[in-house]
């Protein structure tokens, strides 16, 4: 019988790989782009599950603060 810990573990390296597949899948698809360069790199592999989550959610944060400096600069009578 597996200590739980063992258990534990597989449950992390399985939920990290699969992440890891989906943004992958996603960079190669063109939706998404890691932030930073090589310390967004770093950070997918090496950060076990917390690493590819912030990549997941990077994209979505970036494509706030534009639409947030496109409105503000729109109302201001600038153009981006």
């Amino acid at each position: 019988m597996p200590h739980a810990s063992e258990l534990v573990f597989g449950m992390l390296t399985v939920a990290h790989t699969l992440l890891l597949l989906v943004v992958v899948l996603q960079v190669l698809r063109g939706r998404l782009r890691v932030p930073h360069g090589l310390v967004g790199v770093l950070t997918l592999l090496l950060v076990p599950v917390v690493g590819p989550l912030l990549v997941l959610t990077w994209q979505g944060r970036v494509d706030r603060h534009r639409a947030r400096a496109g409105q503000a600069a729109s109302s201001s009578g600038v153009l981006p």
